[in-house]
């Protein structure tokens, strides 16, 4: 399958739905991450990587749900997190995999259902993050060293459903953000912890809508996120300077959620999905360090569309149905010239004033044993099409 280097490649599945949620700059290409279903309400996480003019993609399953949101770096390969039911409850695993093929290298279970949406580098190792559940969710923060091994994993939780979706450290802290419905609607949520696993701040934070954080990362060494503010029928991509304190909405005139964003040489770049009417597309946005738009763009063709990731290199990680009759990860670098699937798209931004309330937590020990895994890999073929010159 040759890579075309162009603005984007699209990997379609001939006979199933496959989505793309997370993807990383490799020597020569990307490696990325995502699901396929493989019917009966079952599927497979993805994995697969393009570099050199050719793509390998391999599929991590066990017979019952298993996907993918998150996966990073390791030298010339790359590490998947997965979440899996195929031991009969959610568990977690590991899996590094380059072009020559993947495998599983921790398996982790805990007493509930482990659920990891995403996993980020850090010194000495990684931080994984996401939720974990017995009688309701609760959020769940793993430190693993090099080795991959749990250095200490964290369940915080209230009375309430709560789980984190990212982090990313600064200095000798760890910012993490997601969402609680403590106080009857969802708030964000801000936790700061160090390395050794003390929470130093915990808040949530938001308006009189339901307000969510998705991603958070920093702009030199200034923590911001990103996610969307919901009232009623309209959703504006919300920005948190986390430690000023201070919020903006960033409107596309639909409902907009911001997902991700990610620090390029040209700006900052924001990425996620707008809904107007039936069908969403996904969206780009390069906007100054303030982020405040300059330039925005629609992403999508004539049916529904999402953009799940986005890098500093302007790597995009999403799904469309608008080419075949099944769900077809996006892939590739973003380039606005790729018309008509990209389109100028205007974005208006307001200040808004954010209440911040007491987040009381219980913080406990949660206790993840390594156990042996019964996910399978294999090699999946998927044809390719590139978006823009199918256009022309």
């Amino acid at each position: 399958m040759a890579l075309i280097n162009t603005s984007f490649a699209l990997l379609l599945g001939s006979d199933s739905n496959e989505g793309a949620f997370s993807i990383r700059a490799v020597k020569g290409g990307f490696c990325f991450s995502g699901r396929m279903d493989r019917g009966k309400s079952q599927y497979d996480a993805l994995v697969g990587v393009c570099r050199d003019g050719g793509c390998e993609v391999w599929y991590v399953g066990g017979g019952k749900d298993d996907f993918s949101y998150s996966v990073e770096r390791i030298g010339d390969r790359c590490l998947a997190l997965i979440t899996t039911i195929s031991e009969g409850d959610m568990d977690l695993s590991l899996v590094l995999f380059d072009e020559k093929g993947a495998r599983v290298v921790r398996h982790f279970k805990g007493s509930g259902d482990e659920m990891g949406w995403y996993l980020r580098r850090v010194k000495g190792g990684f931080l994984l993050v996401g939720g974990v559940r017995e009688d309701d969710w609760d959020i769940l923060v793993v430190r693993l060293d090099e080795e991959l091994n749990p250095v200490w994993s964290l369940r915080l939780g209230t009375e309430a459903q709560e789980y984190a979706y990212s982090a990313v450290e600064e200095g000798d802290v760890y910012y993490v953000v997601g969402r609680t419905d403590l106080g009857g609607d969802w708030d964000a949520f801000v936790l700061v912890l160090s390395r050794d696993g003390n929470v130093r701040t915990s808040y949530r934070t938001g308006t009189s809508a339901k307000d969510y954080l998705r991603y958070i990362g920093l702009v030199g060494r200034r923590p911001f996120a990103v996610g969307r503010s919901e009232l009623r029928d309209e959703s504006d991509i919300l920005v948190l300077d986390v430690m000023g304190g201070k919020a903006l909405l960033i409107d596309g005139g639909g409902f907009d959620y911001g997902r991700v964003f990610a620090v390029s040489d040209r700006g900052v770049l924001i990425a996620g999905d707008s809904y107007r009417g039936a069908d969403p597309d996904g969206f780009v946005i390069l906007a100054g360090e303030d982020f405040t738009p300059l330039r925005g763009w629609s992403v999508g063709g004539e049916d529904v569309e999402s953009i799940r990731f986005i890098t500093k290199e302007a790597l995009i990680a999403g799904y469309s149905y608008s080419f075949s009759l099944n769900n077809d990860m996006v892939l590739g670098r973003f380039d606005p010239s790729c018309s008509p699937f990209v389109r100028e798209k205007r974005f208006n931004t307001r200040e808004v004033k954010l209440h911040t309330l007491e987040y009381p937590l219980r913080i406990t020990t949660h206790k993840l044993r390594e156990a042996k895994s019964s996910l399978t890999t294999g090699r999946v073929e998927l044809d390719k099409r590139d978006v823009c010159r199918a256009q022309e």
